[in-house]
C-alpha cells in the first residue's frame, strides 16, 4: 500500500483519496452523519448553496472566514448539527476551505475524514491494497498544522493495523509531525493559527470537540455529488 500526503488540497487521481479539514468541514460532515443526516452537499460558493438549497428544500449551511453567513441555517460548527437539527434533512454546505478540497477530490473513492472519525476511517483503509492520497484542505490557501497531523495520526493508525506501508516524503513529514504530538490534540487545536482565530471569534468550544479522536464510527465518502455515511465500497465511482 503506497500512501502520500498532499500539505495543500489539490486534484486526487489516486484510486483512494481522503480529504481532511479538522476546523472545520470535515469535522462538521462526520457529525452531521452520524447524527442522522442523510447526506451533505458541497456547494463551491454561497450563490451555489442557496440555489441547492431552495431547489431541494435543503437545510442550508457554512461560513466564510470562520463565521456563518447571512441568511444561512447552519454555519460550520459541528456542535450545531445536532440530531434534532439534522436527522433526516439534507445539508448543503459551503466552506472556505473544506468543501473547496473535497471539490477537487477526482478519486474513484474519496473518504471524509477528521479526528472525530480517525480510527473508522483507518480500519476502512487498513482492509485496502490501492494506492491512497490524503489531502489537507490547509486555511485560506495556506498551510494547516492540524490538518497535516491529522494525516499522520491516519497513517500511524494503519502502520499499527499490521500494514506494510509505502510512504511518500509527504507522508514520512506528517507523521513526524503528528508524533511530536501524540497524545496532546487538544494542545495542538489550540495552538494553530486557524485554531486561535476561532478562539476570538467565541468558538473556542469547537476546538475542543473537533480533538476527540474516535468520537463517531461513521465513514463518510463523496459520491456522485453527494458525501454520504454509507458503505464507501458499494458508492464507489464519481
Amino acid at each position: 500500500m503506497r500512501l502520500e500526503v498532499l500539505p495543500l488540497a489539490g486534484k486526487t487521481s489516486t484510486e483512494i483519496a481522503v480529504v481532511i479539514d479538522v476546523l472545520r468541514a470535515t469535522s462538521t460532515m462526520v457529525t452531521a452523519l452520524a447524527n442522522g443526516c442523510p447526506a451533505i452537499i458541497p456547494a463551491a460558493d454561497p450563490d451555489e448553496a442557496r440555489a441547492l438549497a431552495v431547489a431541494g428544500g435543503y437545510l442550508l449551511g457554512g461560513e466564510r472566514g470562520g463565521l456563518p453567513l447571512p441568511g444561512f441555517d447552519l454555519g460550520n460548527s459541528p456542535r450545531e448539527y445536532t440530531p434534532k437539527t439534522v436527522a433526516g434533512r439534507k445539508v448543503v454546505l459551503t466552506t472556505t476551505n473544506g468543501t473547496r478540497a473535497l471539490l477537487l477530490a477526482a478519486s474513484p473513492v474519496v473518504l471524509v475524514a477528521s479526528f472525530l472519525n480517525l480510527p473508522a476511517a483507518a480500519g476502512w483503509l487498513a482492509r485496502r491494497k490501492g494506492d491512497v492520497l490524503i489531502s489537507c484542505a490547509g486555511t485560506d490557501g495556506g498551510f494547516s498544522l492540524e490538518d497535516f497531523a491529522c494525516a499522520g495520526m491516519l497513517l500511524d493508525m494503519i502502520a499499527k493495523a499490521g500494514n506494510s506501508l509505502e510512504l511518500g516524503d509527504g507522508a514520512v513529514a506528517a507523521r513526524a509531525v503528528y508524533r511530536q504530538w501524540e497524545g496532546r490534540i487538544p494542545d495542538l487545536l489550540k495552538s494553530t493559527g486557524h485554531g486561535r482565530r476561532l478562539d476570538r471569534l467565541g468558538l473556542g468550544a469547537d476546538l475542543e470537540f473537533c480533538a476527540r479522536v474516535g468520537r463517531y464510527a461513521v465513514v463518510p465518502q463523496f459520491s456522485h455529488g453527494e458525501v454520504v455515511a454509507g458503505d464507501p465500497d458499494a458508492g464507489a465511482g464519481r
